[in-house]
C-alpha cells in the first residue's frame, strides 16, 4: 500500500542501479488512502539507472486517492531493455480534486522497450499534462509496445510523445506500427475501491472470485479475454475454457484467467455481392461479435472486419 505525502516524493517500488537486471512479479500497489502530493509527486513502481527489469504480472491501482500533485503508476528512467508485461493499472483522479501532471506508462531515456499485454486505463482531469502513455522521442529506438489495452473513460486516450524542444500528442490508435494489436475498451475490472481491489476481468463464462475462491458467471464479458499476443502459449488458463488464446492483463496466462464464452457455431458463407458478403453462424456465449475476413488462419492479418476499429486490419475498407 503506497500512502500519498507532500513531504516529499513517494514510491510503491523504487529501484536504482540495477544494472544486472532485476524481476518484479505477482505484486498488488495499490493506493488505499487519500492524501495529497501537492508540488511533488507519487509514483506505483519507479525504476531509473537500471538495465533488464522485468515487470510481470503485477496490478497498479490509483482510484483517486492522489488528491493534488501528481502521479504516474509505472515508470522508467535510463532503465534500457525493460519489459512491461501483463500488467493491470489504473489511474485515477479525485473528483473535484485534480492533478497536476497524470500518466498510466512514463518512459524517459530507455531504449530497447517492451510494453506488452497489459491493460491500461485512465481517468483524470489535470491542471497540466496527461497521457496513458508518455514517451520520450529517444525512448521509441528499438521499443515494442504492443498486444495491450488503453482505455479512458475522459475519451482522450492520449500517447505524448516528447522530443527534445516539444511535444505530440496523439490520440488512439496512435498509428503506423505502433500498437497495431492494441485495443481500446473498457476493461471491466469487477471492484477498484480500495481494500477490496479485483482485476480479473468480467466474463459470462466464469471469473474467478478470490472472496469466494472460486469461479462467478458475469453478465458480461470483458475485452481483454483471448486478446494477448497470439504467439504465446496460454499457460495454465483453465483447460477447453480458454479460447486457446492468452488473455491480456495480471491474469492472463495463469489458472485465475477468466474463462472464455463459448464461440459461434455452424458459420456458413450465405451470398457474395460486389462489395458484402452475407454469412451466417449460431451465436455462442458472447453478448457481441465481430466477423472478419482473414488470409491466415489465426486472423492475424485480417482483411476486413465488422468491427469499425479492429487493430488487426492494415487499412480499413
Amino acid at each position: 500500500t503506497v500512502i500519498a505525502d507532500s513531504l516529499g516524493p513517494t514510491y510503491g517500488i523504487y529501484l536504482e542501479g540495477l544494472r544486472t537486471g532485476a524481476t518484479i512479479y505477482n505484486n498488488d500497489i495499490f493506493y488505499r488512502s487519500p492524501g495529497s502530493m501537492v508540488g511533488s509527486y507519487s509514483i506505483g513502481l519507479h525504476a531509473r539507472s537500471s538495465d533488464r527489469i522485468v515487470v510481470d504480472h503485477n496490478r497498479f491501482n490509483n482510484p483517486g486517492m492522489v488528491t493534488a500533485g501528481s502521479h504516474a503508476a509505472f515508470m522508467i528512467e535510463d532503465a534500457p531493455n525493460t519489459d512491461f508485461r501483463f500488467n493491470d493499472v489504473n489511474v485515477m483522479s479525485a473528483a473535484g480534486n485534480p492533478l497536476e501532471e497524470g500518466y498510466g506508462i512514463f518512459i524517459q531515456v530507455s531504449t530497447g522497450i517492451r510494453v506488452m499485454n497489459n491493460v491500461v486505463a485512465t481517468s483524470m482531469t489535470v491542471t497540466l499534462t496527461s497521457a496513458t502513455f508518455k514517451v520520450d522521442n529517444q525512448s521509441t529506438v528499438g521499443s515494442l509496445p504492443d498486444f495491450n489495452i488503453y482505455f479512458s473513460s475522459t475519451g482522450l486516450n492520449t500517447l505524448l510523445q516528447q522530443y527534445p524542444s516539444s511535444s505530440t500528442a496523439q490520440q488512439f490508435p496512435w498509428g503506423g506500427d505502433v500498437d497495431r494489436n492494441s485495443i481500446s475498451v473498457n476493461p471491466h475490472w469487477p471492484n477498484l475501491l480500495p481494500g477490496s481491489e479485483d482485476f480479473h476481468p468480467r466474463s459470462q463464462q466464469g471469473r474467478y472470485d478470490p472472496a469466494l475462491g472460486t469461479f462467478v458467471v458475469d453478465a458480461w464479458t470483458s475485452g481483454s479475454l483471448d486478446r494477448g499476443d497470439y504467439n504465446l502459449p496460454v499457460g495454465l488458463e483453465p483447460a477447453g475454457e480458454n479460447g486457446n488464446k492468452v488473455n491480456m492483463g495480471s491474469y492472463g496466462g495463469t489458472a485465475e484467467a477468466s474463462k472464455t464464452p463459448p464461440a459461434p457455431t455452424s458459420p456458413a458463407v450465405v451470398a457474395v455481392y460486389a462489395s458484402s458478403i452475407t454469412v451466417s453462424f449460431t451465436p455462442g456465449g458472447a453478448t457481441r461479435h465481430t466477423v472478419a475476413v482473414s488470409s491466415v488462419p489465426n486472423f492475424s492479418a485480417v482483411i476486413v472486419s465488422s468491427h469499425v476499429n479492429d487493430p488487426r486490419v492494415a487499412e480499413q475498407v
